[in-house]
């Protein structure tokens, strides 16, 4: 498991190389629209902070 922003794992998500589960973000990425939040996905109450 990895929690790194989505700009920079792009190059490895696109071509399939890294698999997406959800997103710690508090809203989707205009990035990958289709990957759900963790809030979405059912984790209540996740907040992550960096």
């Amino acid at each position: 498991m990895m929690f790194d922003p989505v700009q920079s794992l792009l190059g490895q998500i696109q071509p399939g190389r890294l698999h997406v589960l959800d997103m710690s973000a508090p809203h989707c990425s205009s990035a990958l629209p289709d990957v759900l939040t963790m809030i979405e996905a059912g984790v209540a109450d996740h907040t992550m902070v960096a």
